[in-house]
């Protein structure tokens, strides 16, 4: 409130601005493309300290929970050592279904019970058949942005509203 006592600065005028400001896109944009879903935009880019935060942010919301993740990119020889470390952190969660992409991914979906994908075609295809199979879900995608997971949410966003 400090900031605010700043000559000409009214405090409504900082609330209505911080309202109007929209998520970004890929970046953790959460809409509801049709009711009882969802959906978690956070494919841009991943990081392990990302990927544990998303896997956190999912795990906090009440309904089901799909989590979709691909590879983290630029980890070079500590690639299997990171993807593991997710792994890790996703099975403590709450989380009940869990599908990978990629082949560094295929070990979080192995350590977890998930299912992993090497065609990103049937993944988008196995996730809108079970987002369509679930009343009541939070869907959240993550991945490196060379994975192109854009194309997993857009997917999901067509399917719903169709």
């Amino acid at each position: 409130m400090a900031a605010l006592n700043v000559e000409g600065i009214i405090p409504e005028d900082v609330v209505a601005g911080l309202a109007a400001v929209a998520p970004v896109k890929g970046r953790g944009a959460i809409s509801f493309p049709r009711p009882g879903l969802r959906l978690i935009d956070d494919s841009y880019n991943a990081s392990l300290a990302a990927m544990k935060a998303a896997v956190d942010l999912l795990d906090g919301f009440d309904n089901e929970k799909i989590i979709i993740l691909a590879d983290m990119a630029e980890m070079g020889e500590h690639s299997a050592a990171v993807h593991q470390e997710v792994a890790e952190h996703l099975a403590k969660a709450s989380i009940q279904t869990v599908l990978t992409f990629g082949p560094a991914s295929e070990a979080i979906s192995a350590h977890c019970g998930g299912q992993h994908f090497d065609n990103k075609d049937a993944l988008i295809a196995h996730a809108v058949e079970l987002m369509n199979t679930k009343p009541d879900v939070s869907v959240l995608v993550k991945g490196a942005n060379g994975m192109r997971m854009f194309e997993v949410v857009a997917a999901i966003e067509e399917a719903a509203t169709c």
